[in-house]
């Protein structure tokens, strides 16, 4: 709104001047009054044109207020009967009142944010985790001899490019007006994301090949490889083929458990 504002002052200022050079230069009378009344009716345009921006950016503020209401009472909705298939499946739906439902599906809510945080706490240190013994998987499988202080190195590094991924996606969701309530891709960060951006979208057999295909994932797994090369007395070559194998193994995998 701001440089709206100012776009609108310049082009006053500039009417305003090429007014006064026409003055200048000799125009009067009837002219001159043309003139005037031209830059009336071009104030009060500006002055309407204003107060529809305004009236647009209220309604827009409005609208992605009313989108996030809706997106929590989804939430709540989705909660709730979650909260009623698991007490219907239990046997307990019959016999419980609406207040103790209501109670139900609040402590199942809290349930679901503390565990959300609890998993934010312990990601990094479960994917070290892992990644170490990747990496220690990785030079069995290859036959070298492990280097035990240069395993957590390797699998810190590795973390990497997961952590600018995220970052990209934070980044993409501050510039977001209203996020959905649901996953959503923020970031394309495989093959057929960027072929769906460019509008191709894949479809059966290439579209799974093109989920498996991460861009960042692979980074992380060619990190790998020449970490397990140099913890591992493995050659750069023979690792990076070994990796690169069970990488792509592994994601065909991931993706064929997700449906895709």
């Amino acid at each position: 709104m701001r440089i709206i504002n100012q776009v609108i002052q310049a082009v006053l200022q500039i009417h305003w001047w090429n007014a006064g050079n026409f003055q200048h230069c000799g125009a009067r009378g009837s002219s001159a009054d043309r003139w005037q009344a031209r830059l009336e009716q071009l104030k009060r345009d500006a002055a309407e044109l204003e107060e529809t921006l305004r009236l647009a950016a209220g309604e827009q503020e409005r609208l992605r207020a009313e989108a996030e209401r809706l997106a929590r009472q989804k939430a709540e909705l989705d909660a709730q009967s979650a909260t009623l298939q698991k007490l219907d499946a239990a046997g307990q739906l019959a016999s419980m009142s609406d207040r103790a439902i209501e109670d139900e599906t609040r402590n199942a809510e809290r349930l679901f944010q503390v565990m959300r945080v609890a998993w934010g706490a312990l990601e990094t240190p479960v994917f070290l985790l892992l990644g170490a013994l990747a990496v220690v998987v990785l030079v069995w499988f290859l036959r070298g001899k492990v280097k035990g202080r240069g395993v957590f190195p390797v699998a810190a590094a590795v973390l990497l490019p997961g952590a600018i991924a995220n970052l990209l996606d934070g980044i993409t969701a501050l510039r977001q007006e209203s996020l959905p309530a649901g996953p959503a891709v923020l970031t394309p960060r495989n093959v057929s994301a960027v072929l769906a951006a460019l509008g191709h979208t894949l479809s059966g057999a290439a579209l799974k090949l093109g989920n498996a295909i991460d861009f960042f994932s692979l980074w992380a797994a060619v990190m790998m490889a020449f970490g397990v090369a140099a913890v591992g007395d493995v050659s750069a070559k023979r690792a990076l083929i070994g990796t690169l194998a069970a990488w792509l193994c592994l994601r065909l995998v991931v993706s064929v458990a997700m449906g895709g």
